[in-house]
């Protein structure tokens, strides 16, 4: 699914306070698929921005790729275990 279709899926393009009835009107099954696939676009959006900021991104300096990866996947692994509770790496 692609991001754009995630995001009208989940109503990310709506207010907050609507979530509510677009999650009730949701079969439990595609919940969890809904709430995997966010967690996935969520840890890839973190390593990208990690990655891109190595390369310049942040402040014009260009560290390289070894180091951008490097950072990136720190980055992804933090936000996987600090924002998600898990270990492991799914990028």
């Amino acid at each position: 699914m692609s991001t754009q279709r995630i995001a009208e899926f989940v109503g990310l393009d709506l207010p907050v306070m609507e979530y509510e009835g677009i999650v009730d009107m949701m079969a439990l099954e595609r919940r969890s698929a809904a709430a995997a696939e966010l967690e996935t676009l969520a840890e890839r959006a973190a390593w990208l921005a990690a990655y891109l900021n190595e390369r310049g991104g942040g402040d014009n300096e260009d560290r390289g790729h070894k180091m951008a990866v490097h950072r990136a996947n720190h980055t992804a692994r933090k936000v996987w275990r600090d924002v998600f509770g898990r270990l492991g790496i799914r990028v």
